[in-house]
């Protein structure tokens, strides 16, 4: 039982969850006055279950590939069935867009909605889409601090760190999908050469007989 109630706390990454929360609230405090922090709380609270709908989502449909190569994350090991962490996924957006509906602000609330859905795209496309799907994520990570900023009515100035979240989270999934194709080319690269060991050693061995073959054969026609 506690097993699995700290594995749908590990499906959410907690300290992506985390830094999302205090995204939103450093957009919303960013050279700010005071201001209550009831409100500002709960659209942090309310983006973090967005973003952690986003991972359940994405480990859902990462399930076959992490069935190979990760099988020690949640779903693979078991700890959470897929059809579990489908409506697990689900109520998480469901959940932190009613959170936004709360808070009164138009812009908030089509935020979360449009996160939501973003997420569930790149979850779902994000193997076909390479690029966008890269721009997609800059996107929702710089949105995060915009998100607060709408609370304090802060956006002059948490536009430029949501800007400069923007760049410097694309330039990285740039320079990530740039190693993963080195070391998908470095692996294939080693195959190709044992590949070619192998057959290059059954091509000497088969070279070998036939010139064992031919020289019995010589030998018989001279005997």
């Amino acid at each position: 039982m506690i097993q699995t109630f700290f594995a749908y706390i590990r499906i959410l990454r907690p300290l992506n969850f985390f830094f999302v929360l205090i995204a939103v609230l450093f957009g919303a405090y960013y050279k700010m006055a005071a201001f209550p922090l009831l409100y500002p709380l709960l659209a942090g609270i309310a983006a973090a279950l967005i973003s952690g709908g986003g991972y359940v989502i994405n480990d859902l449909y990462d399930y076959s590939i992490d069935m190979i190569n990760r099988k020690e994350r949640v779903l693979p090991s078991g700890l959470i069935t897929t059809k579990k962490a489908k409506y697990y996924g689900i109520c998480l957006f469901v959940l932190g867009i009613i959170i936004s509906i709360f808070l009164h602000d138009p812009w908030i609330i089509a935020l979360a909605v449009f996160n939501s859905a973003l997420l569930f795209i790149y979850a779902t496309k994000s193997k076909r889409i390479h690029f966008w799907g890269n721009l997609l994520v800059a996107f929702v990570t710089a949105s995060t601090f915009i998100f607060g900023s709408f609370i304090t009515n802060n956006l002059r100035y948490a536009f430029f760190v949501g800007l400069c979240a923007f760049f410097y989270t694309m330039i990285r999934e740039l320079v990530k999908d740039i190693e993963d194709k080195n070391k998908h080319i470095s692996k294939f690269d080693k195959e190709a050469l044992k590949a070619e060991q192998i057959f290059g050693e059954n091509i000497v061995k088969i070279q070998e007989s036939n010139l064992e073959n031919k020289e019995e054969l010589i030998e018989n026609e001279l005997g």
